[in-house]
């Protein structure tokens, strides 16, 4: 297991593992796009070679939290499982109550399946 020396605001040095670091690089670039990326674009955005990038996005993709998302362009999305953890976030907040009317419109409007995780 590698590691990685970061330096933090107070003036410490902290241990961080290089492989989390870089999944969490990852995931966060599906945070900053609104669009399905390719292993190129993840190797290039990460600037990690491609097999690097190659072994990340297959071991999410495992774990189930990234899933292919287009199989003839090969681009690579969130998953369920991603949102899911991620809801999991923001349930003690309080804001389920505050959206609770605006999901109930939205499926009143659409007629679709809108959830908010609780």
């Amino acid at each position: 297991m590698s590691l990685e020396i970061q330096e933090c605001d107070q003036s410490h040095e902290v241990k961080l593992v290089k492989s989390v670091a870089r999944t969490i690089d990852l995931l966060v670039l599906f945070v900053n796009t609104d669009k399905y990326l390719s292993l190129k674009d993840i190797a290039e955005l990460l600037n990690l070679p491609k097999s690097s990038a190659f072994e990340l996005v297959k071991t999410l993709v495992y774990k189930g939290i990234l899933e292919v998302k287009d199989q003839n362009k090969k681009t690579y999305g969130l998953s369920l499982l991603a949102f899911e953890i991620g809801s999991c976030a923001i349930s003690d907040t309080g804001v389920h109550d505050i959206a609770r009317p605006y999901i109930q419109g939205l499926n009143r409007i659409t007629g679709g399946n809108c959830f908010f995780r609780r």
